[in-house]
């Protein structure tokens, strides 16, 4: 069951300390309270300084809602959302900030809910360089969502990195991955993005 946010807090030891460990000032900290919801991006600091699972900063929907960790959807829930179960075939879950639910097939890195990748979602609409892309620091943090359709088809190398590590903390793609069709293709993306513990859907 979610925990509320003054467990939360009280877990980060008190008002001051969280605001410390997550780099906001104490003023954040009350409007986390007035809101009920903690932004998405406090997510990582908070699970591994407070010893917490994904699931419990995520809303119970059988929970009373001043009580929940972010707060409930205000829109109406749109046909793709799955609640509970996913649909057959379905390997991965992208969940929303307001609880949305958006099911797929997952690729690159296995991850457990206690390690899914948090983000703030974003998008990239390259035709090349999605190697690049991931690798950029400036989408450190990020959960990149590709719009173009044959993402994977010049697999990966190490001349297409921009940096040391992936820099994204996952990626969303449409359509499933494009088999490499390059003559500089090292490894296929999925491989490459599980070597690095990216997961994408």
């Amino acid at each position: 069951m979610p925990m509320t946010i003054e467990s939360i807090i009280e877990r980060l030891g008190g008002a001051d300390n969280a605001a410390r460990l997550t780099g906001v000032g104490t003023e954040a900290i009350r409007k986390w309270r007035q809101a009920r919801a903690i932004p998405a991006k406090h997510w990582p600091v908070i699970l591994r300084h407070a010893g917490l699972s994904l699931a419990d900063l995520q809303p119970d929907s059988a929970s009373d809602p001043a009580e929940t960790t972010m707060p409930q959807p205000q829109v109406p829930t749109p046909a793709v959302v799955c609640a509970d179960t996913p649909p057959d075939g379905a390997t991965a879950v992208l969940v929303l900030a307001d609880g949305t639910s958006l099911w797929g097939r997952g690729f690159g890195a296995q991850t457990s809910p206690d390690g899914a990748a948090i983000g703030e979602l974003c998008f990239s609409t390259g035709l090349t360089g999605y190697q690049e892309t991931l690798t950029d620091p400036s989408f450190a943090g990020q959960i990149i969502t590709f719009t173009f359709p044959h993402i994977g088809n010049v697999g990966a190398n190490p001349e297409d990195d921009e940096a040391a590590r992936v820099a994204a903390r996952g990626l969303v793609v449409k359509q499933d991955l494009t088999e490499p069709a390059n003559w500089r293709a090292a490894e296929g993306l999925d491989a490459w993005l599980a070597e690095r513990g990216v997961p994408g859907i």
